[in-house]
């Protein structure tokens, strides 16, 4: 048994399964991994829930109580109370993740950057990244000419033009305007 429903409870509940053991998550709010994107957590309590783990939201543990064998969790879930029974109980809620070298502060509080163009790019843009100086520019009013963004990068033509296309486009499902300039210069720019 995993308590709390935090990235580390769902790491360890992950590998469970794997190993063919049961593993439970109790949490006592409505959903897990509240500061994250609720798409994407949505995304991974179904495939958790798919793997046979028993994700319970709503469900505050009360009292841990250890016999010769195992524990018993108490948990008062949606109004009643439920008992648990578990060979071993880790406290995964309430841990302090050791990203003080990844800038989050400068991409925002919790990790996610808010283009200027209002678009929101959950947890996957890291201040100071080829991805993040390729939007930078694509934000600017005129865009981003692709010679400028080879140059920026150091990519060729073709390696642009794939990361816009599939990362950008279909991964992070930003809009983007690719024109040419009066000189002819492929540009690409965010749509606002």
């Amino acid at each position: 048994m995993f308590i709390g429903g935090g990235y580390i409870s769902f790491e360890f509940a992950h590998v469970a399964p794997r190993a063919d053991t049961r593993a439970t998550i109790p949490h006592r709010g409505g959903r897990p991994l509240d500061r994250f994107d609720p798409d994407l957590v949505d995304r991974l309590v179904g495939r958790t829930r798919e793997l046979g783990v028993d994700v319970q939201v709503e469900a505050e543990v009360k009292s841990i109580v250890a016999d010769s064998t195992k524990f018993k969790v108490r948990a008062v879930a949606r109004g009643g109370e439920r008992e648990f029974e578990a060979d071993l109980v880790v406290h995964g809620a309430g841990r302090v993740p050791e990203v003080d070298d990844m800038h989050l502060a400068e991409a925002g509080s919790n990790g996610t950057l808010v283009a200027e163009s209002g678009q929101r790019i959950f947890n996957t843009v890291r201040n100071g990244s080829k991805k993040a100086d390729i939007i930078r520019l694509m934000e600017r009013a005129k865009g981003a000419t692709l010679e400028e963004l080879m140059e920026a990068t150091g990519w060729q033509a073709h390696s642009v033009r794939g990361f816009i296309s599939g990362t950008l486009g279909k991964k992070l499902k930003m809009k983007i305007d690719s024109f040419r300039t009066d000189k002819g210069a492929r540009t690409y720019r965010v749509k606002g």
